[in-house]
Protein backbone atom coordinates (compact mmCIF):
# COMPACT_ATOMS: atom_id res chain seq x y z
CA UNK A 1 0.00 0.00 0.00
CA UNK A 2 1.00 3.47 -0.85
CA UNK A 3 1.03 6.25 1.85
CA UNK A 4 -2.37 8.20 1.23
CA UNK A 5 -0.95 11.70 1.46
CA UNK A 6 1.82 11.79 -0.44
CA UNK A 7 1.15 8.56 -2.90
CA UNK A 8 4.86 8.34 -3.56
CA UNK A 9 6.14 5.79 -0.23
CA UNK A 10 5.07 2.42 0.90
CA UNK A 11 2.92 3.30 4.17
CA UNK A 12 3.81 1.80 7.66
CA UNK A 13 1.30 2.98 9.76
CA UNK A 14 -2.55 2.97 9.57
CA UNK A 15 -4.38 5.85 11.82
CA UNK A 16 -7.47 3.36 13.45
CA UNK A 17 -9.14 6.75 14.10
CA UNK A 18 -9.46 7.61 10.26
CA UNK A 19 -8.33 4.20 8.71
CA UNK A 20 -5.67 6.09 6.57
CA UNK A 21 -2.22 4.54 5.72
CA UNK A 22 0.68 6.79 6.00
CA UNK A 23 4.74 6.91 5.58
CA UNK A 24 6.83 7.63 8.54
CA UNK A 25 7.32 11.39 7.01
CA UNK A 26 3.72 11.97 6.14
CA UNK A 27 3.09 10.50 10.00
CA UNK A 28 4.12 13.36 11.58
CA UNK A 29 2.10 16.08 9.18
CA UNK A 30 -1.86 14.04 10.32
CA UNK A 31 -0.64 13.94 13.78
CA UNK A 32 -1.23 17.55 13.56
CA UNK A 33 -4.56 17.32 12.46
CA UNK A 34 -5.67 14.01 14.33
CA UNK A 35 -5.54 14.58 18.40
CA UNK A 36 -6.07 10.88 19.24
CA UNK A 37 -2.44 9.62 17.36
CA UNK A 38 -0.86 10.79 21.05
CA UNK A 39 -2.75 7.63 22.75
CA UNK A 40 -3.48 5.34 20.67
CA UNK A 41 -4.53 5.93 17.05
CA UNK A 42 -1.20 4.66 15.48
CA UNK A 43 -0.81 0.62 13.96
CA UNK A 44 1.72 -0.86 12.35
CA UNK A 45 0.78 -2.60 8.70
CA UNK A 46 1.25 -6.14 8.90
CA UNK A 47 0.97 -9.08 6.53
CA UNK A 48 -1.87 -10.82 8.41
CA UNK A 49 -5.48 -11.41 8.13
CA UNK A 50 -5.21 -9.54 11.97
CA UNK A 51 -4.00 -6.74 10.87
CA UNK A 52 -6.38 -4.49 12.90
CA UNK A 53 -7.30 -6.64 15.67
CA UNK A 54 -6.84 -5.34 19.27
CA UNK A 55 -3.00 -6.02 20.62
CA UNK A 56 -1.87 -7.91 17.80
CA UNK A 57 1.63 -6.10 16.53
CA UNK A 58 2.72 -9.19 14.01
CA UNK A 59 4.46 -12.31 14.08
CA UNK A 60 7.50 -13.29 14.11
CA UNK A 61 9.39 -15.88 11.65
CA UNK A 62 10.81 -18.90 13.31
CA UNK A 63 13.92 -18.95 11.29
CA UNK A 64 15.08 -22.08 13.19
CA UNK A 65 11.26 -24.09 12.68
CA UNK A 66 10.93 -22.76 9.23
CA UNK A 67 14.00 -21.74 7.56
CA UNK A 68 14.96 -18.68 5.15
CA UNK A 69 12.86 -18.00 2.27
CA UNK A 70 14.79 -18.22 -0.74
CA UNK A 71 13.31 -17.24 -4.21
CA UNK A 72 13.97 -19.66 -6.78
CA UNK A 73 14.70 -18.28 -10.35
Amino acid sequence: MMCENCQTQPAALVCSVHWECFCKKCKKVHEKTCPDTADYAWDTIVNSPRSGVCGYEGGRIDKARDGVYKLSI
